[in-house]
Formats: structure tokens, C-alpha cells, sequence
């Protein structure tokens, strides 16, 4: 299998034209590498960390499918060591960045906390005919306090802390989510006046606005919601895809101790 098979097949599972195209643009699909060679060992990690790319050297990985882009904005030289190591190893990097937020990751994470009846929030610019959207509104499973989802939200990301923006409410029906980044959005989620607001990182400024508002937000971790990307795409390249061999790999850059 040629790396342009593969970019068809993940093309399919979150099309690269739902990527947000807003302020600058996101930088999904082939990032480094030559679509023309042959990949039959994949990694996929939520970052291009050192880590990273050491384990995929020692286990003959082809391609590395991450979800944070490694390279985002222009660059005016190529003197990366992490870069230029892969190249020289003939290792090539994918990224499924916002498409793959929009096609699968805030509905899992959604499923996750048991939102049922959702809807799309947080509209993005993209390519799409549709519309694209990097976030879900809709109505827990059950009503629940305040406290039990907090719980709710440790236990299903295997997670011991969250941090708490804003008074925790003793009665919570509604509930929006959105993992990674609220940079941005915060006058949106202001407006959706849900009864508990789910993200990955907010800005401190943006949280003292979103306390003042009235808002109740769990913030579980940039990366503890997106960990479940690793999840989910060796799940699915493996059923789409049962010649690939398929590594996930678990990388926590910042930790709680």
C-alpha cells in the first residue's frame, strides 16, 4: 500500500475538507513525507513528540498519524532535528487536526459524558459544502448534580483532577462539549447558557469572563480529551484497513503530579 492509499482511506473516515480554513487555516493531511511510498507499519499519537519519534524509529514505523499538526503556520527553514531525523529515516507524518474534531472526536466525547439529541456548535470555517463544527449541545442521559458529572467525566477519561471554572450547580440537564482549545469561542459558549459546559483548556482570562457569565465548566485537559483519537482511528484503520499494521501510542507531555 502506497501513503496516498492510505490518505483515501482517512479522507473517508474525517475528509480533510472539514478542516478549519478560518484565521489562517489548520494544516491537516501529509505533512512530511512522499505520498508515493510504501507504508505497511502505522503510529498514531495526539502529538509529534521526541518520544514519538524514537518509538517509531525502533519499531520500523512508516507513518506517524498525529493530531496536533507538527508544522502549522509557514516556515522559512528546514533546520527541525526532529524533522530532519525523520526524513532521513523515511518516516512520514500525517495530521487529522480539526477535520477529525469535526467528523468523530465531539461525538465521541459526547457519548462519553452521555449526551443524547445532540447538535453542532461552534461553527468553523472549512471547504465543506455542509457545515463544520468543533463542538455538540444536547441533553444528558439522565439529570444529574453537579458532582456526578464531574465523576461521570474522571471516570470516562481515566482521569483523577479537573479544574472548575465557575460555581458547581446542583442540577444539571444540558450540556455541551468540545475537547482541545476553547480559544476563541468564549462569547459562543456564553450564549449556549447550558447547565455545564465539557472542554479540554480554557485561557485564564477567558475563565474569570466565562465565571463572571455565570458559566459552569469542567476543563479536564488539552490532552485527556484528545487522547481518544488514539483510540478510535487504530480502532477504525484496523477494521478498514487489516493489512496496516497498527500501533497506538500514549505520549502525556504535561502531567499532574
Amino acid at each position: 500500500m502506497k501513503i496516498s492509499d492510505l490518505l483515501v482511506v482517512l479522507d473517508l473516515i474525517a475528509p480533510f475538507e472539514l478542516q478549519d480554513t478560518g484565521d489562517g487555516g489548520d494544516n491537516c493531511g501529509l505533512i512530511i513525507g512522499r505520498e508515493d511510498a510504501d507504508v505497511r507499519r502505522v503510529m498514531i499519537s495526539v502529538d509529534l513528540t521526541k518520544k514519538a519519534v524514537e518509538t517509531a524509529k525502533k519499531e520500523f514505523i512508516d507513518v506517524i498519524i498525529t493530531h496536533h499538526p507538527p508544522i502549522f503556520r509557514p516556515i522559512k527553514r528546514l533546520c527541525n532535528r526532529l524533522f530532519l531525523d525523520l526524513v532521513e529515516s523515511g518516516i512520514a507524518v500525517v495530521s487529522l487536526h480539526t477535520n477529525y474534531d469535526c467528523a468523530r472526536l465531539n461525538d465521541i466525547l459526547a457519548e462519553k459524558v452521555g449526551l443524547t439529541r445532540t447538535e453542532g456548535i461552534l461553527e468553523c470555517e472549512s471547504l465543506a459544502k455542509g457545515k463544520s463544527y468543533l463542538g455538540r449541545i444536547g441533553i444528558l442521559d439522565e439529570p444529574m448534580t453537579g458532582e456526578d458529572i464531574i465523576q461521570r467525566v474522571k471516570e470516562e477519561l481515566g482521569i483523577e483532577y479537573v479544574r472548575i471554572i465557575g460555581d458547581v450547580r446542583d442540577n444539571v440537564v444540558s450540556a455541551a462539549v468540545s475537547q482541545g482549545s476553547t480559544s476563541g469561542f468564549e462569547k459562543e459558549i456564553i450564549d449556549l447558557a447550558v447547565d455545564v459546559y465539557i472542554t479540554g483548556e480554557v485561557k485564564y482570562n477567558s475563565a474569570v469572563d466565562l465565571g463572571n457569565a455565570g458559566c459552569f465548566i469542567i476543563e479536564a485537559g488539552h490532552y485527556e480529551t484528545e487522547k481518544l483519537f488514539i483510540s478510535d482511528l487504530t480502532e477504525v484503520l484496523g477494521y478498514r484497513l487489516p493489512e496496516l499494521e497498527v500501533m497506538p501510542f500514549y505520549d502525556r507531555v504535561v502531567t499532574t503530579i
